[in-house]
């Protein structure tokens, strides 16, 4: 198992989170569960055909929250979120809360 250094977000990722409007407090927690298995198991998150961008899917209601897809690049010591959107194709599947139950928020 590798320990990444860190996760980023890129500025498009920042500008799209923002205009999310949903509760940083609230989207900062389901993104450190997210960033956790990024770091730990990337591979739980599908890679893109003919990229190197990794898909991360929640279900509506996870932490509140519509249906999401996430866009990350996964590196050797870090990874970078890319883009954040709701998921109007939610229809196959993606994280439930319970697949987040391992996960205690800090704080």
């Amino acid at each position: 198992m590798v320990s990444r250094r860190g996760t980023f977000e890129s500025e498009h990722f920042a500008a799209q989170k923002e205009g999310l409007g949903l509760d940083a407090k609230r989207f900062d927690d389901l993104l450190s569960a997210i960033t956790w298995v990024l770091a730990h198991k990337p591979d739980e998150f599908p890679l893109v055909p003919g990229t190197q961008l990794r898909r991360i899917r929640t279900v509506k209601g996870v932490f509140g929250f519509p249906a999401l897809v996430m866009y990350a690049t996964v590196a050797e010591q870090d990874c970078t979120l890319v883009a954040v959107e709701p998921d109007l194709d939610s229809s196959d599947g993606g994280f439930t809360e319970a697949d987040f139950e391992f996960f205690e928020s800090p704080g």
